[in-house]
């Protein structure tokens, strides 16, 4: 297990479950994001630095004199969201000089299929907004931080905050594809990537929308 997989259910784990939501922070939004004291915040932000896994830059906000922000380094992304990343890559590369890029896309189809047959298994409900939730509890069982936003009546967003093949997806962005498909898939609707971590955004935003009134109806009457 890396060294991130061992702080999860860590005070410093929450750390950086934060800076993973809601991006760098200052100490004083950690301190009011966990209830935490200063003393306490700045303990775990040394544990994690010294560690690799945030850095601090000094930045202006506002007026006044620049304030240190606490930013998630490259090493956190890759330790917290990839999974046997290494073999999968070099397979990945050898078809690819071998068979060409239209196998590897067909490899990839069959990949996000048998994935959204596993994901099934869970995500059951006849409801799309209840879909939605169990697959995103489904993502976080797999060990991928994500939240559900919805934007207005007719739009849903499943964030996700850590990528399961983040070193794959900076050199294949053809995996971004396989995971809208899986997605797709699963939930029996067409899902849109529309912000994506490898284009320097804060996380992947995959956009689901509620196409059906009596859909929306149905979500409705589960949230009350």
């Amino acid at each position: 297990m890396s060294q991130a997989g061992t702080l999860k259910d860590t005070p410093a784990g929450e750390v950086l479950n934060v800076l993973l939501r809601k991006g760098p922070q200052t100490v004083k939004e950690l301190q009011e994001a966990l209830g935490l004291s200063s003393t306490a915040v700045r303990l775990h932000l040394h544990r994690l630095q010294s560690q690799g896994y945030i850095e601090p830059r000094e930045e202006r906000r506002g007026v006044g004199r620049p304030v240190k922000v606490y930013h998630l380094t490259e090493k956190a992304r890759t330790a917290m969201g990839s999974h046997s990343e290494s073999l999968a890559l070099t397979l990945l590369e050898e078809m690819l000089r071998l068979e060409g890029p239209e196998k590897v896309r067909v490899l990839l189809d069959r990949v996000s299929t048998r994935l959204a047959d596993d994901y099934g298994e869970t995500v059951r409900s006849s409801n799309l907004y209840k879909r939605i939730q169990e697959l995103a509890q489904a993502l976080e069982r797999r060990g991928i931080l994500a939240d559900v936003i919805q934007v207005g009546e007719d739009t849903i967003f499943i964030r996700e905050y850590t990528c399961p093949y983040y070193d794959l997806a900076q050199d294949y962005r053809a995996i971004c594809e396989m995971e809208e498909s899986l997605m797709s898939q699963v939930l029996g609707t067409p899902v849109t990537l529309e912000a994506c971590m490898m284009d320097g955004e804060h996380g992947c935003m995959f956009a689901i929308s509620l196409g059906n009134a009596d859909e929306n109806v149905a979500m409705q009457d589960d949230r009350r």
